[in-house]
């Protein structure tokens, strides 16, 4: 469930607060009257869950090919459900990269797993087809002519 910014399993549900366990192990006791007036989310409700991702590609690179890289990568992986087709298409046109928007949906007892191993497949895929992922770049631009003097 997730309440607030806590994320976690409930363990106990008393008068006075809920506790649940994080997924990195903390016990976390939130008072009810938090509870009561907090948007809940009880992400483990559902047998499925969507993982959306965005991997940026470098103005220069062929989009398409990018595209169909990162497609072949899903298509291979034994979680990731073909019954809800992913989407994988370009969403943004950024400063340093073109961003191709990465939907899937998988059984939300693997969510996790699926996410590390698919974005690991597709930086390695993405490298082996030769395709750039940039880094943020800025050009400076001087008002007025700059000497750059070299000294031993």
């Amino acid at each position: 469930m997730k309440i607030d910014d806590y994320y976690g399993v409930v363990l106990d549900i008393s008068v006075m607060s809920t506790k649940i366990k994080s997924f990195d192990g903390l016990l976390i006791r939130i008072p009810n009257e938090k509870v009561f007036t907090s948007i809940i989310q009880n992400i483990g409700a559902s047998t499925i869950r969507r993982l959306v991702f965005r991997v940026g590609i470098a103005y220069k690179e062929d989009a398409e090919k990018a595209i169909q890289v990162i497609r072949k990568v899903l298509d291979k992986h034994p979680f990731i459900l073909a019954i809800l087709e992913p989407e994988v298409f370009v969403e943004e046109l950024g400063d340093s990269s073109v961003n191709i928007l990465v939907r899937v949906w998988v059984p939300v007892t693997e969510w996790y797993e699926v996410k590390k191993q698919v974005l690991w497949e597709i930086k390695k895929a993405i490298t082996e087809a030769g395709i750039e992922i940039p880094f943020p770049r800025h050009d400076i631009w001087f008002r007025n002519m700059v000497e750059v003097k070299l000294v031993d």
